[in-house]
């Protein structure tokens, strides 16, 4: 949920081994299917599939990233 809410860098600790942490990222990678977790980078795939709405996505991005600079430059 922060990854989709908040997209920007985490430092997450945990007592859990790295083979736990490692499988849980697997899990949570296949039941999501979000190629973005925990990065700065934002994959979209261009589905073959006409009425994929790949665009969207994309703008959401941006609309994001808009906003967060203009608070930025607001702040300032």
């Amino acid at each position: 949920d922060l990854h989709s809410k908040f997209p920007c860098d985490f430092i997450l600790y945990t007592g859990s081994t790295q083979d736990e942490i490692i499988d849980t990222l697997i899990n949570h990678l296949n039941s999501t299917k979000d190629p973005g977790l925990f990065s700065r980078f934002t994959f979209i795939s261009r589905s073959s599939d006409i009425n994929d709405n790949w665009h969207g996505n994309i703008e959401k991005i941006v609309d994001l990233i808009v906003s967060s600079r203009e608070e930025m430059n607001t702040m300032r």
